[in-house]
């Protein structure tokens, strides 16, 4: 009784750590992943956004893909995409998305994956949204380094020239990641 205890113990704890946490690949103000938001209204002036990729259930990835929207600014703006690899597959401003490899796994927690640098010709509307989509092929993923598993990941949104109180809000990043803190209540309703 007391082995079937302590193993159903442990079930739950490598449940609880499945469910409490995902890789995000997103679009950000900054290199550190805090600012979900970009102004890009000033006119001949250069605005970067980058993609990072917050590995919370891998210690390492080897590999990536994914789709983005919102990103080309075709008449407002000259974009420079510049990618932490040279191993690339396809082309971000179209629905395709790309695939990136490293040579060297990027590690957890976060690990930068490239950036766009626009040189702005007009002001970008309010409220524009740069998100981060599944790629032509359905995948928005990251390789785990050690298994080479696939594993899915969840896209999060940069929003330029954002209005707070407006659609997104307070313009923080986006609540609900997975590894938000939870109480044990939470955790046991999610079976």
């Amino acid at each position: 009784m007391k082995k079937s205890v302590i193993a159903a113990l442990a079930l739950s704890l490598m449940l609880m750590a499945g469910a409490a946490s995902a890789s995000v690949i997103g679009i950000f103000g900054d290199q550190g992943a805090l600012n979900c938001t970009a102004n890009m209204t000033a006119q001949y002036t250069t605005v970067p956004v980058y993609f990072l990729a917050q590995l919370d259930d891998i210690g390492a990835m080897s590999a990536c893909e994914f789709g983005a929207s919102g990103v080309n600014l075709t008449g407002m703006a000259i974009a420079t995409v510049a990618w932490n690899t040279t191993l690339v597959i396809g082309d971000i401003m179209t629905p395709d998305g790309v695939a990136l490899a490293f040579t060297t796994p990027l590690d957890a927690p976060l690990a930068y994956l490239g950036s766009i640098s626009y040189f702005l010709l007009a002001a970008v509307p309010a409220d524009h949204a740069m998100e981060v989509v599944p790629s032509g092929a359905g995948n928005i993923l990251v390789v785990d380094a050690d298994t080479a598993a696939e594993i899915p990941a969840a896209g999060w949104s940069c929003i330029v020239n954002c209005t707070p109180g407006g659609v997104y809000g307070s313009c923080q990043c986006q609540d609900g990641i997975a590894t938000e803190d939870a109480t044990w209540g939470q955790i046991k309703a999610l079976y």
